[in-house]
């Protein structure tokens, strides 16, 4: 049998239709159903009847079951009047577009409009043999970006369908080429809803600033990809100041610039599911939740394999909304791999329990973490005995609500030591400026293997 392909129309149509192997098609109007299929050597047209004691299906039936079956082509809708445009095309193969889903045209790039459609503005597009779409921005360069003008336009449909329908109609996923998408909607002020994302096999920078500046979108596809190649996320929602909620992200490994700055300033950002990730690389997640102002609880985050260099830098930095971080499960720490993570939290009063017993021997681990965190009531333990170049260094910095003393006293009653247990080798700056800024009687820099006291009030964790 061809390739099975669904089709609606009018009954009356059909009589003139040629005979297509694999072709089904819904006639809404008498509520009937039939299939053109080879058996026995001829070609028929099968009308599937229920049996004569069963009750067929009405005309809005089938309409609801064929309004369920997805679409092999993108739409573009919004309730004014718009256009897409892409000035410099840089997809591999052909692009085609409809108004009506029944007559297609080829698509050079020039401007083209929706056309009203039960009171809505609508554009289809579909594409043939395509293995990138815009793959923008590498090297500063525009080619490829697609220009929305006009506002509220939602783009429905999976993504894929631009590579190649025909691929997808057999629900298959096509292949793409690294950068695939990169920059396709980035500035599109007047995109409010994202397309699907389906595809399971990334390859490099695929989605790489897809959407960054759209700062009216407001609902974007799960992610559910397993593994992440690098940068495939990078920057790909950042600035996207509506969005709300952002999406879950199904990946265990997380590849080197992966997640890079991924919904940096996403100012109106409140809900965002836990990460399930095992393995993080190379500046993973470096600014990935960075100014989401409005970012109220971190996702989790259960990784315990962290690559070597600030895989977790500034994720959380000047998230002034914070309020509790993760616990970090993470045994041995990565050089710079939490550096300035949760710097500028002003809200945040709960800090996380940190894990980690080994230190990077290039150092660097934790340096500034906390710094600012003005409201911050509670401390990590910290189990590491080898304590390499500034580890520490400027952790807890301008933390004004942590108060450290050097001598018990009736108020600074809670023991606090570095490390928590045993004897720590200090390479001679770990600690530098550790507690510069706080609000105790003790600040700058502590001495290894001596015990403090905090403040009653505090916290350790």
């Amino acid at each position: 049998m061809a390739l099975f392909q669904i089709l609606r129309g009018k009954a009356a149509n059909l009589a003139g239709k040629a005979f297509h192997d694999g072709y089904a098609y819904l006639t809404p109007d008498d509520g009937a159903f039939y299939i053109d299929a080879e058996t026995d050597g001829k070609q028929k047209r099968i009308h599937i009847n229920p049996k004569p004691d069963l009750q067929e299906l009405t005309a809005d039936e089938v309409q609801s079951a064929w309004d369920s079956y997805p679409p092999v082509y993108l739409t573009f809708s919004s309730p004014a009047t718009f256009s897409i445009a892409v000035a410099v095309p840089t997809w591999t193969g052909t692009m085609e577009y409809s108004t009506d889903t029944t007559t297609w045209n080829t698509w050079t790039g020039a401007a083209i409009s929706g056309q009203e459609v039960s009171g809505r503005y609508e554009l289809y597009l579909r594409g043939t043999n395509n293995t990138k779409i815009a793959a923008a921005n590498i090297d500063d360069s525009t080619d490829g970006i697609w220009s929305l003008t006009g506002s509220n336009i939602s783009c429905k449909g999976n993504i894929e369908t631009l590579l190649d329908y025909k691929t997808v109609m057999a629900m298959q996923h096509p292949p793409m080429d690294p950068y695939c998408y990169a920059g396709m909607f980035n500035g599109c002020e007047g995109l409010i809803v994202a397309p699907n994302l389906p595809a399971l096999t990334l390859t490099a920078g695929c989605y790489h600033k897809m959407f960054a500046a759209c700062s009216n979108l407001i609902s974007v596809p799960d992610l559910p990809a397993l593994v992440l190649p690098a940068s495939c996320y990078y920057y790909m929602f950042a600035g996207c100041t509506h969005l709300t909620t952002a999406p879950a992200i199904a990946a265990t490994i997380f590849g080197q610039y992966s997640c890079y700055g991924m919904f940096m300033l996403c100012s109106g950002l409140t809900s965002v599911p836990d990460l399930v990730a095992s393995q993080v690389g190379y500046m993973a997640c470096y600014y990935m939740f960075a100014n989401c102002s409005s970012l109220v609880t971190a996702p989790a985050l259960p990784a315990t394999r962290l690559a070597d260099g600030s895989c977790y830098a500034f994720m959380f930095q000047n998230c002034t909304s914070l309020t509790g971080a993760p616990d970090l499960p993470a045994t041995s720490l990565s050089a710079g791999c939490y550096v300035e993570m949760f710097e500028n939290c002003t809200s945040l009063t709960m800090a996380p329990c940190i894990q980690a017993t080994e230190m990077s021997i290039y150092g660097n681990s934790c340096a500034m973490m906390f710094a600012g965190c003005t409201s911050l009531k509670s401390i990590p333990k910290l189990h590491s005995t080898l304590l390499l170049e500034s580890a520490y260094y400027a952790m807890f910095k301008n933390c004004s609500s942590l108060k450290v003393s050097a001598t018990k006293t009736d108020t600074y009653t809670k023991e606090y030591r570095i490390p928590d247990s045993g004897t720590a080798l200090d390479a001679g700056s770990a600690l530098t400026s550790m507690f510069d800024g706080t609000g105790g009687t003790f600040t700058g820099t502590p001495e290894v293997n001596t015990t403090y006291y905090l403040d009653s009030s505090m916290t350790i964790v």
